[in-house]
């Protein structure tokens, strides 16, 4: 992979709606996104994304999935469709930046996997509360 993905010197935007590592079709197969940014906040409440203060910057980091949705979800398992589980990572931390220190490449990789293992958690518990739900609803008909 070429680093870094997207910035000034790219004359392409990020590609979308692809997989970054094989190019599948995310609106096929749904999608694990991770985000980050920050804003400020001003006295008056409006929001911009220019002249950071710490005092009144908010910068977030959240990794999330987006299951299959509409056409392209029929005939999908349930774990595949209609899921959206969403974990945040930094919130609100009133800084002008964050970071996250590890000893070595394989403690990061260790704490990248287990929150992908955590991300799958989230996912499974959406897909059982889901199920939960449809057995009360379809108790409730009768």
């Amino acid at each position: 992979m070429k680093y870094p993905i997207c910035g000034p010197k790219q004359k392409e935007r990020m590609p979308e709606g692809r997989c970054l590592v094989c190019g599948a079709d995310l609106q096929e197969t749904g999608f694990v996104w991770l985000t980050a940014g920050g804003r400020l906040h001003r006295p008056n409440g409006d929001t911009c994304f220019k002249d950071f203060s710490p005092l009144h910057n908010e910068v977030w980091f959240d990794v999330g999935f987006h299951g299959a949705h509409g056409a392209q979800a029929e005939g999908m398992s349930r774990k595949d469709r209609y899921v959206y589980a969403w974990l945040p990572i930094v919130k609100q931390y009133w800084c002008d930046h964050f970071e996250f220190q590890f000893c070595s490449t394989q403690c990061a990789r260790k704490w990248f996997n287990e929150l992908m293992d955590d991300l799958d958690a989230e996912i499974q518990k959406q897909i059982d509360d889901e199920n939960e739900e449809d057995k009360v609803n379809a108790a409730n008909a009768f």
